[in-house]
């Protein structure tokens, strides 16, 4: 998986208002991005645009592109395409970012991590 964002087990194709729904309601197509695909969309993006994008958005820039190479879209056609949280790395070059250090940490494994984090936060609140 080139972004693991986007893995669903259960994708909610049959659930009233779902991805078949919107696609049989639009006309939609879904299309198969390998990593390889979306690797090389990600690096077109940035290259062309300026700015980094996360993984999620490169495989929709992936299937854009395929759409396009299949003449699925037209000249005159409008997109919109959402590509969210970008940025992170010319946010790294702009700015100093600093490292905050967590107040307490716990496993996932531990069967008493939530009555540890009730306690530490109830700690904090103590008139």
């Amino acid at each position: 998986m080139y972004d693991d964002v986007l893995f669903n087990r259960k994708p909610p194709f049959s659930p009233k208002g779902g991805v078949r729904d919107a696609l049989q309601a639009t006309g939609g197509r879904m299309y198969g991005i390998d990593n390889a695909a979306a690797a090389h969309a990600q690096q077109l993006f940035e290259k062309l645009e300026g700015i980094d994008i996360n993984p999620a958005s490169a495989v929709a820039v992936a299937a854009l592109i395929e759409a396009v190479d299949n003449e699925n879209i037209g000249h005159n056609d409008s997109i919109v395409l959402n590509i969210t949280g970008g940025g992170v790395e010319k946010l790294r070059r702009d700015h100093n970012l600093n490292s905050i250090t967590p107040d307490m940490r716990v496993s996932a494994h531990d069967p008493e991590a939530e009555l540890k984090i009730v306690e530490k936060v109830s700690e904090k609140f103590k008139r």
